[in-house]
């Protein structure tokens, strides 16, 4: 149960924003998207959040942050915030949240968008 800040890469589509964390892609894909970019910000907070919950909830060990991300021609460098305890107090409102569920819908919706290169 704490904060946690890692970064990503967000990148501009057409048709919208992709988030990618690339110190989660191993264990959960790491990413997501937004059709705007204040929807890609809560997106990718969303995101976070669900899988520092869900690493805990698991016991698991938390990947170290990336600390030599360089910027992508094509999009650029930011850091995402999570405190597991705030998030946990807002899933715990919803009930109807089925976090893995989630992750694993939001990781097939972005296999179709994964010509992104890294």
């Amino acid at each position: 149960m704490a904060k946690y800040v890692y970064p990503a890469y967000v990148y501009r589509e057409p048709d919208g924003y992709i988030i990618d964390f690339p110190d989660w892609r191993e264990r959960f894909g790491g990413m997501t998207d937004g059709k705007t970019w204040d929807e890609a910000m809560y997106m990718g907070n969303d995101l976070l959040g669900l899988m520092c919950m869900c690493t805990e909830d698991d016991q698991l060990e938390f990947p170290k942050p990336s600390t030599d991300l360089i910027e992508p021609p094509n999009g650029s460098v930011t850091l995402f915030y999570t405190d597991t305890d705030y998030y946990r107090t807002l899933c715990a409102r919803n009930k109807k949240r089925r976090l893995r569920w989630r992750m694993e819908i939001r990781a097939m919706r972005l296999k179709r968008r994964s010509h992104v290169a890294f």
